[in-house]
């Protein structure tokens, strides 16, 4: 399974013992999840920090808005799903981005991520949550499935960043994706 280039992003399939996780499910969401996660990371490490404002599209945000919003939205659902309600944007001012690199905003948002999977490792994925898309509670995974969805949607998104600043699409990408 391809996750993008691990020495960049240091959370990957490549560092979870797989084998030790008995739950089915969680392998798969992890092995999809962590695949788009770290295509998304390795797209954002190639984009120079010099680009950091560009925006492909005068209405699309910057690269550096993008980060800031995956940010907090893996922040959210972790703190939601915790709490046992998933509300979109319920927690996203609660964290400090002002001054931060682009690298440190990356490292932020890698730390989030091993929290997210610390999370998901514990008993607590067995609870139930309630969800926006769903009028019956769902379990903590079934929720976690949101966040990769959003991966998929915002390497879309970094896709049409890359062409339009001349960056060749990684091998990783075109591995999974074409």
């Amino acid at each position: 399974m391809v996750v993008g280039n691990s020495e960049i992003y240091p959370l990957s399939l490549d560092s979870i013992d797989l084998i030790q996780i008995k739950n089915p499910e969680l392998v798969s969401f992890l092995r999809s999840w962590l695949t788009q996660r770290g295509l998304n990371r390795e797209i954002y490490s190639l984009i120079p920090d010099d680009k950091s404002d560009f925006k492909p599209t005068e209405k699309s945000p910057s690269v550096r808005e993008n980060i800031i919003y995956q940010i907090k939205v893996h922040d959210n659902y972790l703190k939601c799903i915790k709490e046992g309600k998933l509300e979109h944007g319920k927690h996203y001012e609660e964290l400090n981005f002002e001054g931060l690199t682009k690298d440190q905003l990356l490292k932020m948002w890698d730390n989030i991520d091993i929290e997210i999977v610390d999370f998901l490792s514990s008993e607590d994925i067995e609870k139930q949550v309630s969800v926006p898309w769903s009028k019956n509670p769902v379990s903590t995974l079934n929720a976690f499935w949101g966040l990769e969805n959003h991966e998929i949607y915002h390497l879309g998104r970094n896709s049409v960043t890359l062409e339009a600043l001349n960056i060749p699409r990684p091998d990783s990408l075109k591995k999974v994706w074409g």
